[in-house]
Protein backbone atom coordinates (compact mmCIF):
# COMPACT_ATOMS: atom_id res chain seq x y z
CA UNK A 1 0.00 0.00 0.00
CA UNK A 2 1.08 3.44 -0.87
CA UNK A 3 0.70 6.69 0.86
CA UNK A 4 -1.90 8.97 -0.41
CA UNK A 5 -3.29 12.48 0.39
CA UNK A 6 -6.96 12.08 1.37
CA UNK A 7 -7.10 15.57 1.64
CA UNK A 8 -4.77 18.91 1.72
CA UNK A 9 -6.77 21.64 2.74
CA UNK A 10 -5.35 25.55 3.74
CA UNK A 11 -7.03 27.99 6.52
CA UNK A 12 -5.05 31.03 6.55
CA UNK A 13 -1.56 30.35 6.58
CA UNK A 14 -1.46 26.84 7.75
CA UNK A 15 -1.96 23.65 5.61
CA UNK A 16 -3.37 20.49 6.42
CA UNK A 17 -2.45 17.41 4.89
CA UNK A 18 -4.38 14.38 5.21
CA UNK A 19 -1.72 11.10 4.63
CA UNK A 20 -3.52 7.80 4.30
CA UNK A 21 -1.59 4.15 4.13
CA UNK A 22 1.85 2.60 5.26
CA UNK A 23 5.02 4.10 5.05
CA UNK A 24 7.95 1.78 3.27
CA UNK A 25 11.00 1.58 1.34
CA UNK A 26 9.04 2.79 -1.64
CA UNK A 27 6.27 5.07 -0.38
CA UNK A 28 8.81 7.25 1.36
CA UNK A 29 10.17 8.40 -2.45
CA UNK A 30 6.04 9.12 -2.28
CA UNK A 31 5.64 11.09 0.32
CA UNK A 32 9.18 13.07 0.02
CA UNK A 33 7.65 14.35 -3.31
CA UNK A 34 4.08 15.42 -1.27
CA UNK A 35 5.90 17.05 1.51
CA UNK A 36 8.36 19.14 -0.70
CA UNK A 37 5.54 20.37 -3.14
CA UNK A 38 3.70 21.92 -0.04
CA UNK A 39 6.32 23.00 2.29
CA UNK A 40 7.73 24.80 -1.06
CA UNK A 41 4.58 26.98 -1.32
CA UNK A 42 3.73 30.51 0.69
CA UNK A 43 2.43 29.41 3.99
CA UNK A 44 3.46 29.38 7.45
CA UNK A 45 2.89 25.98 8.45
CA UNK A 46 2.34 22.45 7.12
CA UNK A 47 0.23 20.03 9.68
CA UNK A 48 0.23 16.48 8.73
CA UNK A 49 -2.37 14.54 9.80
CA UNK A 50 -0.72 11.24 10.38
CA UNK A 51 -4.04 9.52 11.95
CA UNK A 52 -4.19 7.27 9.05
CA UNK A 53 -0.84 6.72 8.47
CA UNK A 54 1.35 3.56 9.41
CA UNK A 55 4.63 2.15 8.90
CA UNK A 56 6.77 -0.73 8.39
CA UNK A 57 9.94 0.53 10.81
CA UNK A 58 10.63 3.75 12.42
CA UNK A 59 13.79 4.29 9.79
CA UNK A 60 10.76 5.72 7.62
CA UNK A 61 10.14 8.20 9.84
CA UNK A 62 13.00 10.11 9.01
CA UNK A 63 11.48 11.23 5.86
CA UNK A 64 9.92 13.88 7.81
CA UNK A 65 13.43 16.18 9.60
CA UNK A 66 14.64 15.21 6.45
CA UNK A 67 12.44 17.08 3.88
CA UNK A 68 12.51 19.94 6.52
CA UNK A 69 15.89 20.40 6.49
CA UNK A 70 16.16 20.10 2.92
CA UNK A 71 13.96 22.56 2.09
CA UNK A 72 14.96 26.28 0.93
CA UNK A 73 14.40 28.53 3.62
CA UNK A 74 13.18 30.67 5.02
CA UNK A 75 10.77 26.93 4.99
CA UNK A 76 7.42 26.96 6.64
CA UNK A 77 7.33 24.59 9.62
CA UNK A 78 6.55 21.11 9.45
CA UNK A 79 4.25 19.59 12.58
CA UNK A 80 2.67 15.97 12.99
CA UNK A 81 -0.64 15.66 14.44
CA UNK A 82 -3.15 12.79 15.84
CA UNK A 83 -0.48 9.66 15.23
CA UNK A 84 -1.94 6.48 15.92
CA UNK A 85 -0.43 4.69 19.27
CA UNK A 86 1.62 2.06 17.00
CA UNK A 87 3.33 5.19 15.40
CA UNK A 88 3.82 7.15 18.33
CA UNK A 89 6.04 4.39 19.27
CA UNK A 90 7.97 4.41 16.72
CA UNK A 91 9.06 8.22 17.18
CA UNK A 92 11.70 7.17 19.91
CA UNK A 93 15.44 7.35 19.50
CA UNK A 94 15.00 11.01 17.70
CA UNK A 95 14.13 9.69 14.49
CA UNK A 96 11.99 12.88 14.03
CA UNK A 97 14.39 15.55 14.64
CA UNK A 98 12.97 18.66 15.91
CA UNK A 99 9.85 18.29 14.56
CA UNK A 100 7.05 18.63 16.50
CA UNK A 101 3.95 15.59 17.50
CA UNK A 102 0.91 17.02 18.92
CA UNK A 103 -1.67 14.51 20.21
CA UNK A 104 -4.67 16.32 17.84
CA UNK A 105 -4.78 18.24 14.87
CA UNK A 106 -6.49 21.36 17.01
CA UNK A 107 -3.64 21.21 18.66
CA UNK A 108 -1.30 21.55 15.93
CA UNK A 109 -3.46 24.34 14.22
CA UNK A 110 -3.04 26.19 17.43
CA UNK A 111 0.26 26.04 17.95
CA UNK A 112 1.08 26.99 14.49
CA UNK A 113 -1.12 30.10 14.69
CA UNK A 114 -0.40 31.45 17.86
CA UNK A 115 3.53 31.08 17.73
CA UNK A 116 4.58 34.42 16.84
CA UNK A 117 7.11 34.76 14.25
CA UNK A 118 8.42 38.68 14.45
CA UNK A 119 11.58 37.69 12.62
CA UNK A 120 9.33 36.82 9.07
CA UNK A 121 7.99 39.22 6.91
CA UNK A 122 6.94 38.75 3.71
CA UNK A 123 6.34 41.47 0.63
CA UNK A 124 4.32 40.89 -2.43
CA UNK A 125 6.10 42.82 -5.60
CA UNK A 126 5.04 43.49 -9.50
CA UNK A 127 6.94 42.95 -11.82
CA UNK A 128 7.88 46.19 -12.11
CA UNK A 129 11.22 48.37 -12.96
CA UNK A 130 10.41 49.78 -9.37
CA UNK A 131 10.18 46.36 -7.85
CA UNK A 132 14.47 45.52 -6.69
CA UNK A 133 14.46 49.52 -5.30
CA UNK A 134 11.39 48.35 -3.05
CA UNK A 135 13.14 44.98 -2.41
CA UNK A 136 16.26 46.70 -1.17
CA UNK A 137 14.16 48.99 0.68
CA UNK A 138 12.07 46.09 2.57
CA UNK A 139 15.36 44.29 3.75
CA UNK A 140 17.38 46.96 5.03
CA UNK A 141 14.53 48.08 7.43
CA UNK A 142 14.49 44.32 8.14
CA UNK A 143 17.74 44.55 8.99
CA UNK A 144 18.02 47.56 11.45
CA UNK A 145 14.49 46.31 13.01
CA UNK A 146 16.86 43.20 13.81
CA UNK A 147 20.01 44.84 14.54
CA UNK A 148 21.70 42.36 11.48
CA UNK A 149 23.78 45.38 10.52
CA UNK A 150 26.64 43.39 9.53
CA UNK A 151 24.44 41.45 6.94
CA UNK A 152 22.50 44.62 5.19
CA UNK A 153 25.38 45.21 2.28
CA UNK A 154 24.92 41.49 1.24
CA UNK A 155 21.35 41.43 1.71
CA UNK A 156 20.88 44.55 -0.44
CA UNK A 157 22.90 43.15 -3.14
CA UNK A 158 21.12 39.72 -3.18
CA UNK A 159 17.51 40.67 -3.26
CA UNK A 160 18.15 43.35 -5.49
CA UNK A 161 19.34 40.58 -8.16
CA UNK A 162 16.66 37.91 -6.88
CA UNK A 163 14.39 40.63 -7.45
CA UNK A 164 15.46 41.98 -10.75
CA UNK A 165 16.01 38.26 -12.40
CA UNK A 166 12.49 37.38 -11.51
CA UNK A 167 11.44 41.15 -13.16
CA UNK A 168 13.05 40.48 -15.96
CA UNK A 169 13.00 36.68 -16.82
CA UNK A 170 9.77 35.66 -14.88
CA UNK A 171 7.43 38.85 -15.66
CA UNK A 172 5.10 38.09 -13.09
CA UNK A 173 3.90 38.82 -9.80
CA UNK A 174 6.20 37.89 -6.93
CA UNK A 175 6.68 37.57 -3.31
CA UNK A 176 9.76 38.51 -1.23
CA UNK A 177 10.05 36.38 2.05
CA UNK A 178 12.57 37.85 4.29
CA UNK A 179 13.69 35.88 8.04
CA UNK A 180 16.26 35.65 10.87
CA UNK A 181 16.99 32.08 11.97
CA UNK A 182 19.82 31.71 14.29
CA UNK A 183 22.81 32.52 12.84
CA UNK A 184 21.69 33.02 9.39
CA UNK A 185 19.77 35.82 7.43
CA UNK A 186 17.25 34.05 4.58
CA UNK A 187 15.79 36.04 1.54
CA UNK A 188 13.84 34.11 -0.74
CA UNK A 189 11.80 35.14 -3.83
CA UNK A 190 8.82 33.01 -5.18
CA UNK A 191 7.47 33.74 -8.50
CA UNK A 192 4.65 32.84 -10.95
CA UNK A 193 7.35 30.62 -13.55
CA UNK A 194 8.35 27.58 -13.31
CA UNK A 195 11.89 27.91 -15.16
CA UNK A 196 14.68 27.68 -12.54
CA UNK A 197 17.79 29.73 -13.34
CA UNK A 198 21.11 28.70 -14.35
CA UNK A 199 24.10 30.59 -13.34
CA UNK A 200 26.32 32.03 -16.78
CA UNK A 201 29.66 30.68 -16.69
CA UNK A 202 32.45 33.40 -15.23
CA UNK A 203 34.42 33.11 -18.18
CA UNK A 204 31.70 33.72 -20.34
CA UNK A 205 30.35 36.80 -18.38
CA UNK A 206 33.12 39.49 -20.67
CA UNK A 207 32.09 38.17 -24.14
CA UNK A 208 28.52 38.14 -23.17
CA UNK A 209 27.54 41.47 -21.87
CA UNK A 210 23.67 41.16 -21.96
CA UNK A 211 24.36 37.61 -19.28
CA UNK A 212 23.58 40.53 -16.77
CA UNK A 213 21.49 38.49 -14.85
CA UNK A 214 23.74 35.71 -14.65
CA UNK A 215 26.59 37.68 -13.58
CA UNK A 216 24.02 38.52 -11.16
CA UNK A 217 23.54 35.36 -9.90
CA UNK A 218 27.07 34.79 -9.94
CA UNK A 219 27.46 37.39 -7.16
CA UNK A 220 24.87 35.67 -4.92
CA UNK A 221 26.62 32.69 -5.50
CA UNK A 222 29.99 35.25 -3.66
CA UNK A 223 28.00 36.84 -1.36
CA UNK A 224 25.58 34.34 -0.13
CA UNK A 225 26.54 31.62 2.49
CA UNK A 226 24.21 28.95 0.37
CA UNK A 227 21.43 30.00 -2.09
CA UNK A 228 19.01 27.48 -4.50
CA UNK A 229 15.85 27.14 -6.06
CA UNK A 230 13.09 24.39 -5.85
CA UNK A 231 9.94 24.45 -8.18
CA UNK A 232 6.27 25.19 -6.65
CA UNK A 233 3.37 24.21 -7.58
CA UNK A 234 2.51 27.62 -9.98
CA UNK A 235 6.43 28.94 -10.16
CA UNK A 236 9.51 28.47 -7.94
CA UNK A 237 11.71 29.71 -5.32
CA UNK A 238 14.95 30.81 -5.29
CA UNK A 239 16.68 31.55 -1.97
CA UNK A 240 19.81 32.80 -0.25
CA UNK A 241 21.28 32.50 3.18
CA UNK A 242 23.70 35.06 4.71
CA UNK A 243 25.84 34.51 7.56
CA UNK A 244 24.83 36.96 10.22
CA UNK A 245 27.53 37.91 13.69
CA UNK A 246 26.83 35.90 16.84
CA UNK A 247 24.35 38.95 18.40
CA UNK A 248 24.28 37.42 22.10
CA UNK A 249 27.09 39.85 22.28
CA UNK A 250 25.16 42.71 21.11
Amino acid sequence: MTVTVASATRTGGVVRLVLTGTLTTESVTVIRQILHRHLAEDVTAVVVDAAGLTSQSSIHLTVFPTVAGHQGPPAPALLLAAPSAALRAMMGGGVLGDIPVFDTFEAAYAAAVDAPDPSRRRLRLPPAVTAPAAARRFVLAACADWQVDDAAEAAELIVSELVANAVEHARTEMTLIVALRGSHLYLAVQDGSGVLPVPTAVDHLAADPPAIRGRGLHLVNIHATAWGSLPTSDGKRIWAAIRVRDRSFG
